[in-house]
């Protein structure tokens, strides 16, 4: 998974070395940490995908999981996290037993059904709501991404 954050910062390079030197000449590293930020996040979400994607194949292929659980699908699904919005691909099954469906690799790694907003995010929500609106919370706490004030609200009940 590492060689997918070096891969992102090695195809972002001219971005960022661009970056830096309009940052050296206009003397402002902010405009720099920003740049580097959008990078950062990206790889993040590589990763995170990378991650989820790799949890999925290895229960897909695991020998147990046959016996009690049957494939049916294959199915996308976008997740907030405090990287952005990532969208990922995990398998569908049945228990071959109780005829229950089951995304397996969301149950492994903790993410509910309906689940849009991962929990570090929805704990970010809650914190911020606390201090500022719910209308101004929805566009702070995840960087370029909008949460809807009723959203917010939601979250914070």
């Amino acid at each position: 998974m590492i060689n997918r954050i070096i891969q992102t910062i090695v195809e972002n390079k001219d971005f960022l070395e661009k970056s830096l030197e309009n940052s050296i000449n206009a003397n402002e590293i902010s405009m720099f940490s920003r740049d580097l930020r959008k990078v950062f996040d990206e790889a993040g979400r590589k990763t995170l995908v990378g991650i989820l994607e790799m949890i999925d194949t290895i229960l897909f292929e695991d020998t147990r999981r046959k016996i009690e659980y049957e494939t049916k699908d294959l199915r996308k699904r976008t997740l907030m996290t405090d990287y952005g919005n990532i969208e990922y691909r995990r398998r569908y099954y049945r228990n071959r037993q109780n005829k229950e469906y089951v995304y397996l690799a969301d149950e492994k790694m903790g993410i509910e059904k309906n689940e849009r907003i991962a929990k570090d995010v929805q704990s970010k929500i809650i914190e911020f709501a606390h201090d500022i609106s719910y209308s101004k919370t929805g566009k702070q706490v995840v960087g370029n991404e909008m949460i809807s004030p009723t959203t917010v609200m939601y979250k914070v009940r």
